[in-house]
């Protein structure tokens, strides 16, 4: 892929960039799939060793962007230049006639097992949003130590927020 003069390469922005978007153009692409752009965290085990896993599949929150995969610019203004860097990307996708595919991890978060770290789900209400086992354990059918139980009401509601939330503000 051509690189930008934008130092955007590789950022949200780099996707939107003209040239890029022309080049994926002349090649016939109309649909984008992005890996997960929303925040992440490593698990614990990867920091331990110094390494981060930068797949985007250990989310943390449902409703944020990612900043990593901003520009350092937009990291520095916060939050809120980043979810807009989204935004300007999504559209610009659009506007080339490209769909958006927004791949999302709903089934489990980063906060792994109970030795995991308790930075959402777990301290907020660890019994109603997590799977439990009889003795206490989190269930973990996903292999990444937690299963989101979507036997509770609270949480489909929540999961289709999430996706709504990112459709409105995206679109």
């Amino acid at each position: 892929m051509p690189r930008s003069s934008s130092g955007s390469h590789g950022a949200y922005a780099g996707l939107a960039h003209p040239t890029t978007l022309a080049y994926l153009q002349g090649l016939g692409v109309t649909s984008i799939e992005l890996m997960p752009i929303m925040a992440k965290q490593s698990e614990i085990f990867l920091q331990e060793r110094g390494r981060t896993n930068y797949w985007g599949y250990s989310t943390l929150s449902f409703f944020s962007s990612e900043p990593s995969y901003a520009t350092r610019d937009a990291q520095r203004r916060g939050a809120h230049a980043v979810r807009h860097e989204v935004i300007e990307m999504v559209r610009a996708l659009h506007g080339a006639g490209s769909e958006v595919i927004m791949d999302v991890v709903f089934n489990h978060t980063c906060e792994g097992g109970n030795a995991g770290p308790s930075v959402c789900w777990r301290g907020l209400d660890n019994l109603t949003f997590y799977r439990q086992q009889q003795h206490g354990e989190l269930e973990d059918t996903t292999g990444c130590g937690n299963t989101i139980d979507f036997t509770d009401t609270h949480n489909i509601t929540f999961a289709v927020d999430a996706l709504s939330y990112w459709a409105k503000r995206s679109a």
